[in-house]
């Protein structure tokens, strides 16, 4: 799998790496489903803009 851009930690609360979070949307998960399958946004929440840029830059990329 290729990423667009260096690998880092998107979500500090979870350990979620922004490679997890391009991956699953490659296999065609939605932002939703990225809360359920990672559990982002569950601690702290600043993460969800970042996750939401993520998101919006793969729909860029279909």
């Amino acid at each position: 799998m290729n990423i667009p851009g260096p690998d880092y930690l998107v979500c500090t609360c979870m350990a979620v790496m922004y490679s997890e979070l391009w991956q699953a949307l490659a296999e065609g998960a939605d932002l939703n489903a990225l809360k359920d399958q990672f559990m982002i946004g569950s601690g702290c929440s600043s993460c969800i803009d970042e996750v939401q840029s993520i998101v919006h830059a793969h729909q860029k990329t279909k």
